[in-house]
């Protein structure tokens, strides 16, 4: 039981820091973006969001597929780095870390729209000016972008496990 509880632990903070690391990197990545480009950029970013649960499985099935014909250790194997088809998700350390990946793969697109929201709250004026004065490149983005950030964390962060109730008799909820 206790194991159970620490991996689903695990679990959270893993992929928590995922979505947050990324979203975060690739919303200010598209800020820099303009025009048309950053409109197809943000469209592929958002695919996964748009893909239903079903579908994304059965993607994610198809490339962790644990015989030969699987995308993952087709690579592999044409790549020359592994000799014979493995079950990754049988791997007690890269099995865990995958379906983790595939987790982060799905709730990523949020953050980053929210996040992105989030940067696009500052006036563009306020952030030419602070060019224009002679700042340090590295001290408006800890000024200026860094601020809107952390108010967008909530809706973006995984609600933490909770245990049922009535399972643990002796602990607080």
């Amino acid at each position: 039981f206790e194991r159970s509880i620490a991996t689903t632990g695990v679990y959270f903070v893993v992929i928590s820091i995922g979505v947050l690391v990324i979203g975060i990197g690739i919303a200010l990545w598209l800020q820099t973006l303009k025009g048309r480009l950053r409109t197809l950029a943000l469209g592929v970013v958002i695919i996964p969001w748009a893909v239903p649960g079903t579908v994304s499985g059965l993607l994610w099935s198809f490339i962790l597929t644990p015989t030969g014909a699987g995308l993952l250790n087709s690579a592999m194997s044409s790549l020359h780095l592994i000799d014979t088809a493995k079950a990754w998700l049988n791997m007690p350390t890269i099995g865990p870390a995958l379906i983790a990946l595939t987790v982060v793969w799905g709730g990523t697109p949020l953050g980053v729209v929210i996040f992105l929201a989030a940067l696009e709250s500052i006036p563009q004026d306020i952030r030419d000016q602070s060019l224009t004065d002679g700042v340090v490149p590295a001290r408006p983005f800890c000024s200026l972008s860094i601020p809107p950030i952390p108010p967008a964390f909530p809706p973006v962060l995984p609600p933490p496990p909770r245990l049922p109730p009535g399972l643990c008799p002796h602990a607080s909820s």
